[in-house]
């Protein structure tokens, strides 16, 4: 058993050094949200293309400052869309709006609240400077720059960078084949009649296409499979020729009807199985030939605990998208807590800010790994070290929240 740490430590070094590779396909910009990018795009327009105005008002050449009172004569007007063709000299102005090119002549845009206007007598209200309310070619982007690096999870901020420099198509990653299914007689599926007291619902397969649903997978649900040793080397060996990567959910163990590492053992390799983590001990982690394994455990609240805290990375990584640090910080425990054993625990969680804004956090509930309501109502994972048996209210715990659950 390693700790957490040395387990995501190990699959990212695994990973990093398999012959694993995506090929890639082009697509429009409107399909392309979620997507990583499978190549560097560089910019072929400035931002702005050109000496642009920020307000709506009037442009004129400057030199120094005016005064309050002072008056310029109009000349003409431009709009966005339009180029002003004439010349400005000093004293005059040209009406000029928001996102029109300034004309050549012209360096400062006084804003159209600081001016009285009559007729073709334009009366300065307040002082104005030169070089004001002018946004300048290529301030933010040169032709050339750098815009998205290759690996990058295009967001919609993304699509709108892009779109600013007229590409309309960009190269991506194939989305990764994740091929599913749970373990265990004791399963049904949602809907199936109850016919024995022994029989609960997989709640497992659901929640693991609701996770996979964020990233950039096609899934292949293979459905439950029963506790039985030949039709596990059959799933198995199917998911390993099939998919990219494999995951399931129960069978880990190291119970009686717990087939998943050995058939894992007979068909492909084992590199670690157990994490020093609470809840998720039985993590079972391999190859399938070309395909990566994970071997989640059948109790709920571990399933889902070990795909945040184990699997999540992996899968970006899978994916081809650049490292992404994980979103965590302190917040003061509300609450004290004492405990027995020594492995890293992950507490499933309600976060809140109290009436002077600062963050606190305590438990959503009972901890057991099977206890599925409290982790509904969790908004937030906090830790408890492997050294740590006790901790006091108002200690500070690291904080780790739920990303779906916050606008």
């Amino acid at each position: 058993m390693i700790s957490l740490a040395d387990l995501n430590r190990l699959i990212a070094d695994t990973l990093r050094a398999a012959p694993f590779t995506l090929s890639v396909e082009q697509l429009p910009l409107h399909a392309a949200l979620g997507r990583v990018l499978a190549a560097e795009v560089r910019a072929v327009v400035a931002l702005p293309a050109n000496n642009v105005s920020a307000m709506d008002g009037y442009a004129l050449p400057l030199t120094g400052s005016l005064n309050a009172g002072e008056r310029l004569r109009l000349v003409g007007e431009v709009a966005a869309g339009n180029l002003f063709s004439g010349s400005v000299a000093a004293g005059e102005c040209v009406r000029i709006m928001t996102g029109a090119p300034v004309p050549p002549d012209c360096n400062t845009v006084i804003m159209q609240e600081n001016v009285q206007r009559d007729g073709d007598a334009v009366t300065l209200t307040a002082a104005a400077r030169s070089g004001s309310h002018v946004r300048y070619a290529g301030e933010e982007v040169a032709c050339g720059d750098l815009l998205l690096s290759a690996g990058k999870v295009l967001s919609a901020a993304d699509i709108m960078l892009l779109a600013s420099q007229g590409i309309g198509s960009v190269d991506v990653f194939r989305k990764p084949r994740v091929a599913i299914f749970s373990s265990g007689d004791e399963l049904l599926e949602a809907g199936q009649a109850v016919t024995n007291a022994s029989q609960i619902y997989d709640c497992n397969r659901p929640m693991l296409r609701a996770k996979l649903a964020a990233f950039p997978v096609e899934i292949m649900d293979l459905g439950i499979i029963p506790d039985c040793p030949a039709t596990t080397l059959n799933i198995l060996r199917e998911a390993g020729e099939t998919a990219d990567i494999v995951m399931s959910s129960g069978g880990v163990s190291v119970g009686d009807y717990d087939f998943l590492k050995e058939a894992l053992q007979q068909l492909g390799t084992v590199h670690q199985h157990k994490v020093a983590m609470k809840p998720g001990k039985p993590f079972l982690f391999g190859q399938l030939g070309q395909a990566f394994y994970f071997g989640l455990p059948g109790n709920p609240v571990a399933g889902f605990v070990g795909f945040d805290m184990i699997v999540k990375a992996a899968l970006w990584q899978l994916c081809g998208a650049a490292p992404r640090p994980r979103l965590q910080f302190q917040a003061a425990l509300d609450e004290e807590i004492s405990r027995h054993g020594t492995r890293l625990e992950v507490r499933r969680a309600v976060l809140e800010q109290d009436e002077d804004g600062a963050l606190c956090i305590t438990s959503s509930g009972k901890q057991d790994s099977h206890r599925i309501l409290g982790t509904a109502r969790a908004n937030a994972y906090y830790i408890v070290p492997s050294e740590s048996a006790q901790l006091f209210a108002g200690e500070k715990v690291t904080v780790i929240p739920f990303a779906e659950t916050f606008l």
